[in-house]
């Protein structure tokens, strides 16, 4: 080969290497552009979800939740509870309560002390007393005002705990109690008017003097449960 092909050679290799470099940092620059804009647009997703978080968080902080319970539902004197669960105080809280079925609701004690504010985490206790014939289901209805406006909830509570009305509570613990009730039922007892005490038929005939004139049987179902 001659020198003059040589050197055209040599020179034809070094134009093409110098293409060859030019193209890969054409890529590599389009590269970059297109990672550097695909880095932007992620961090500015990032960035829209951070805010709607913080708005979130901001709008939470806002409310309160106000839950009423009945820890313990049990024939006698029980516990209605108001709870503020939510992060914002709840103001002005009210509650109303009606029966969920035909019966009248059991009585509750405190209401009177009604409305109030109520601290996130911060619960008020009121006395229920739930007597036979009393409905075994209640609707209440909670109000109360905090930073987002006027809120309500309401609640279906069980007063009693399921067939509590029809067998005394832990029966299959009292050996004692299972064993009196085989056997024979006592006689329902007759009622005095004037007092409402109730005796048996023969203390009555005992007693004379024309008590047993104006005596009458007791209704069984009225009866509270006697072992």
């Amino acid at each position: 080969m001659k020198p003059e092909d040589t050197a055209n050679l040599i020179a034809g290799i070094g134009v093409g290497i110098s293409v060859l470099s030019a193209g890969a940092a054409i890529m590599a620059i389009r590269s970059s552009r297109k990672t550097a804009k695909e880095q932007a647009a992620l961090q500015a997703k990032l960035t829209a979800i951070e805010e709607e978080r913080r708005g979130e968080e901001v709008e939470a902080r806002q409310h309160a939740r106000v839950t009423l319970s009945i820890p313990k539902p049990q024939f006698g004197k029980g516990d209605l509870v108001l709870t503020n669960e939510g992060p914002a105080v709840a103001r002005s809280v009210t509650v109303e309560i009606s029966s969920a079925d035909e019966a009248k609701p059991p009585a509750v004690f405190g209401l009177e002390r009604l409305p109030v504010d109520l601290w996130s985490g911060q619960p008020m206790s009121f006395d229920l007393v739930a007597s036979w014939g009393d409905a075994t289901l209640i609707k209440a209805l909670v109000r109360w005002v905090d930073d987002a406006g006027s809120q309500e909830a309401t609640y279906t509570l069980r007063t009693l705990a399921a067939r509590s009305w029809l067998r005394p509570p832990a029966l299959s613990q009292a050996p004692v109690v299972r064993d009196r009730l085989r056997m024979p039922p006592r006689p329902a007892p007759w009622v005095l008017p004037e007092t409402g005490q109730g005796l048996p038929l023969k203390r009555l005939q005992e007693l004379g003097g024309g008590r047993l004139a104006g005596a009458v049987p007791a209704a069984p179902w009225r009866l509270p449960y006697q072992p």
